[in-house]
């Protein structure tokens, strides 16, 4: 992939990037990301992989994912009647 800015629309752009305090490199990381919509991709596998985890581990699919007892649910806490 090539990025072709003409020199006048070079200079704005690098002026641009020093005000944001940003290099060129994390803007063209950010751009790609953008552009390529990676944001929607990586959460999608990021729930996918969650998904299996929780599968895995049978853990429900609400509430927080515990991950004590080497994946293995934690037995619920029992109460007992005091007198």
């Amino acid at each position: 992939m090539l990025i072709y800015f003409r020199p006048e629309v070079k200079k704005l752009f690098e002026e641009h990037l020093a005000r944001q305090r940003q290099r060129p490199s994390s803007w063209v990381a950010m751009a790609l990301r953008n552009w390529a919509h990676l944001d929607d991709a990586l959460r999608a596998v990021k729930y996918t992989l969650l998904w299996m985890l929780r599968v895995a581990c049978r853990q429900p699919a609400h509430g927080p994912m515990r991950t004590t007892n080497l994946g293995r649910p934690e037995p619920s806490p029992t109460v007992t009647p005091t007198s």
